[in-house]
């Protein structure tokens, strides 16, 4: 069953990181994460991210199905403590 909440368009796509260089006024951060994609998806959603400058996110993939990159947004997700 699909659930509702979420549309077979969007695919979660669980990230590590793999590799950090820390420089003077920056740090380049390297995830990888894996998907299959059947052609259908329209947004992948890259858990877990911190927050971000959006512009800085470069994608790169390989395999059968053509990905191009059209936009990037970026969501805080928060979790309700309990208190």
């Amino acid at each position: 069953m699909v659930n509702p909440e979420i549309p077979s368009w969007r695919k979660t796509v669980q990230s590590e990181i793999v590799a950090v260089t820390v420089y003077a006024d920056r740090a380049l951060v390297t995830r990888r994460g894996v998907v299959d994609l059947t052609g259908i998806e329209q947004e992948l959603v890259i858990t877990p991210v911190p927050e971000m400058e959006t512009e800085s996110i470069r994608v790169s993939g390989t395999g059968t199905v053509g990905v191009r990159m059209l936009g990037v947004s970026s969501d805080i997700a928060s979790t309700p403590l309990n208190l």
